[in-house]
């Protein structure tokens, strides 16, 4: 039903004066399928809970500055977008496929922002993680239906086994920590703990991994440096 007379409905938002009844149509599927990519990310529950919000409150958040008008009166930021798929000669199934990549794409910025504000610590870490993750190759970053995840580099992500439960990999890590380790030295530990093990999936979210990392440093008394 969302996705009825979507290319309809897309042309009179490029046409930047849509019927209330169209831009509604998809005002309500933008904000679906931010729902939909929420419910399965550990950090959208995590916000949630802790600023007291439904999902969808969070997924109209999210996608609220799409729909903001330029000083014309005009969808901008819907109209640069979808120069790369006309609607005349784009299917409506392709089209739905490029507003969910437009969806997911501003909905995973949103979280990462919402991290910054309400909690800046998590936001740290997290930063330094992707940062981490890009300077030391121990792990390479890959998209999971519409969340970034890492896996260690030159081993399979067996990614058809059970996932691990991010308390086990806690344990692990503070197994394992001296208790001066810095992230990347942590990241390192971690590598090895999923390495090791051929019994679960190798791929594990980037969020869950900040999550878990901060853990580890409340764990390690007196708090090292997250760096």
């Amino acid at each position: 039903t969302l996705t009825h007379s979507l290319r309809d409905h897309v042309q009179a938002l490029l046409g930047g004066d849509p019927q209330l009844r169209q831009l509604n149509a998809v005002v309500n599927l933008c904000v679906a399928l931010s729902m939909e990519l929420l419910s399965r990310k550990s950090g959208g529950k995590f916000l949630c809970n802790q600023q007291g919000l439904a999902t969808k409150d969070l997924a109209f958040d999210a996608v609220a500055e799409l729909f903001q008008r330029d000083d014309a009166g005009r969808f901008a930021q819907f109209e640069a977008y979808f120069e790369s798929y006309p609607p005349g000669t784009t299917s409506e199934d392709e089209l739905l496929i490029a507003l969910r990549r437009l969806v997911y794409s501003r909905t995973n910025h949103a979280l990462y922002r919402m991290y910054r504000e309400v909690d800046p610590v998590l936001f740290k870490i997290l930063r330094n993680v992707k940062l981490a993750v890009e300077r030391m190759q121990q792990f390479r970053e890959v998209d999971r239906f519409g969340e970034a995840h890492i896996v260690p580099v030159t081993c399979e992500t067996l990614e058809h086994l059970p996932a691990f439960e991010m308390d086990e990999l806690e344990n692990r890590l503070l197994t394992a920590a001296l208790g001066n380790e810095n992230i990347p030295r942590l990241l390192g530990k971690l590598a090895l703990v999923l390495k090791q093990k051929s019994e679960n999936a190798r791929i594990v979210p980037l969020i869950g991994v900040a999550m878990m990392l901060r853990a580890v440093y409340a764990g390690l008394a007196p708090a090292k440096d997250t760096g």
